[in-house]
């Protein structure tokens, strides 16, 4: 089995492309793909077009994405059903993002994870 990468929270705004432009969350990120609080959840297989920002950053970043899993609403308000500990939405999986938005990302992931194990080995 191959291990997932670290992933970061990230609480930015998230746009799908179409029409209607869709308003997401990102949830989290990592440089394989993004967790997305969206409603409604969207379905397995679909291809989109999504943008959204690191926290601290002005500039966005843009990828077609793959959507892998979903988790719908569960009757406990703000919970998935899939996965208790994250709000109801989807993981996207990156399917074309520029090289550069992915050094990015992985840069943002290694730098707040760096802080966290440095914070953790001082407590």
């Amino acid at each position: 089995m191959i291990a997932a990468p670290p992933r970061i929270a990230c609480i930015e705004p998230c746009f799908i492309a179409g029409e209607p432009k869709l308003r997401a969350t990102t949830w989290n990120v990592s440089t394989r793909g993004v967790f997305i609080v969206v409603d409604p959840v969207l379905e397995p297989g679909a291809h989109l077009r999504i943008s959204f920002s690191l926290p601290n950053e002005a500039e966005p970043i843009g990828a077609e994405v793959k959507v892998v899993w979903q988790n719908p609403a569960s009757p406990v308000r703000g919970n998935g059903s899939r996965a208790l500990h994250v709000p109801p939405g989807c993981g996207l999986e990156f399917i074309d993002i520029e090289a550069s938005d992915l050094e990015r990302i992985e840069a943002h992931v290694q730098a707040t994870t760096a802080l966290k194990h440095q914070a953790a080995s001082t407590a």
